[in-house]
């Protein structure tokens, strides 16, 4: 199955860099491809299994 790829904005994200593992966390959800946060923009893309 192809998965789908969305981009949100984060609110009062982190320093980057924090020890907290926020995007292992978001990656140990069951059907979430991968995660990856730009702390930059704040925003987190998602690649996942829209079922």
């Amino acid at each position: 199955m192809a998965h789908r790829e969305v981009t949100l904005a984060l609110k009062d994200y982190l320093e980057p860099g924090c020890p907290c593992g926020l995007e292992e966390r978001i990656r140990a959800i069951p059907g979430v491809h991968d995660a990856q946060i730009n702390p930059v923009a704040d925003t987190v893309r998602l690649a996942y299994d829209p079922e």
